[in-house]
């Protein structure tokens, strides 16, 4: 079983995924809950319907394997490994390119984060000139830079705005450098830390998770490694598990000094609680994901949690729920895309939650 789950890890990270999850016509809840952490309920999947949209390209543009989504009103911004970045309409169909590699004026040298602003522009985060270029969401035009303060940008592993001048952000840790979520402010060009790890790397720059912040009605919601607490920006307690195993103190996760995927592999068999690496937060729930070993839905509403196991399906894809990389917060409705070795990059899994 160790086996089988180090596989579902290894195959998980080999495609990265750095994408907001963004809405504002509806806040999340204000309130502090707990919920408690039931048994994995096996046989049975969190999702109501499903639908695989296969993406209409014409034959100049290819996505080699998909990396991040960010799901707007009308158009899916899906960038892929190698740090081309193109817009799709709802109905899959190909509209625009955003930007290129290079180092001209509308140009980015790499690739750190693409993401959708409030105002319906799509930013694409070049840590290596510390900057944001913004363009049209429809037509690709550029639009405008934005430069930030040295290091402002550097380490970016995913964005997510939460204002129109202000975007959440997760760093790589990178040795002691444990000072993971920050804000970035368009205005002021400013990064500002608001919150932290405890565990540091051994000379390897390595993230929190998948996609560990989610943005939704102007909150930002965040998780931590081996943490039954779900975190709400600036380092406020949001929903906290009670679960029966046992959580590492925090003198054990500064101990970790050589964090990786490998650190999950230790404790598999130690009965040790290991948090979430991926977190989506929507308007009736939270989705909640640890690499491809299990998922959690906490319900908003009735503040209850249940967890899932991945499961074989044709429809759904190889493991039940496809690699949920995205979602669209107003229609409770995941994202997801195959991440299998060899696996197409010319569709994307929906899927509408409902427990």
């Amino acid at each position: 079983m160790k086996k089988e789950a180090m596989a579902a890890l290894l195959l998980l990270l080999s495609v990265p995924a750095y994408m907001s999850c963004t809405n504002d016509r509806q806040s999340v809840a204000d309130s502090e809950i707990t919920v408690k952490q039931e048994a994995l309920l096996e046989g049975t999947v969190a999702i109501a319907d499903s639908e695989i949209l296969m993406l209409d390209m014409p034959d100049d543009v290819v996505l080699n394997s998909i990396a991040s989504v960010s799901v707007g009103d009308s158009m899916f911004v899906i960038s892929d490994v190698s740090g081309k970045v193109y817009g799709f309409d709802r109905s899959g169909h190909y509209r625009c390119r955003y930007g290129s590699k290079g180092e001209g004026p509308e140009e980015y040298v790499t690739m750190g984060a693409a993401t959708l602003t409030p105002q319906g522009e799509v930013a694409l985060c070049d840590p290596y000139r510390q900057r944001m270029l913004m363009f049209d969401q429809l037509t690709g035009d550029f639009v405008r830079e934005v430069k930030f303060a040295d290091k402002a940008l550097t380490m970016i592993h995913e964005c997510a705005f939460v204002s129109d001048s202000v975007a959440a952000i997760d760093r790589y840790i990178y040795n002691k450098d444990n000072s993971v979520y920050a804000t970035v402010n368009l205005d002021t060009h400013e990064a500002v830390v608001f919150d932290s790890v405890q565990m540091s790397t051994d000379n390897v720059a390595y993230p929190i998770g998948v996609h560990s912040l989610s943005v939704s009605g102007g909150q930002v919601g965040y998780v931590k490694p081996f943490d039954p607490v779900i975190y709400r920006m600036p380092g406020k307690s949001w929903i906290t598990i009670q679960t029966d195993q046992k959580v590492l103190t925090p003198e054990e996760l500064a101990g970790i000094t050589d964090f990786s995927i490998m650190t999950y592999a230790d404790v598999m068999d130690k009965d040790v609680f290991m948090g979430y690496t991926d977190i989506f937060v929507m308007d009736g729930y939270i989705y909640l994901g640890c690499f491809d070993m299990e998922y959690a839905v906490v319900d908003l509403k009735t503040q209850t949690m249940k967890r899932y196991g991945y499961q074989k399906d044709p429809l759904r894809n190889f493991i039940g729920i496809a690699k949920i990389i995205s979602c669209d917060p107003s229609r409770n409705m995941l994202v997801g895309i195959n991440s299998g070795i060899g696996s197409e990059s010319d569709r994307l899994y929906l899927y509408r939650l409902d427990l």
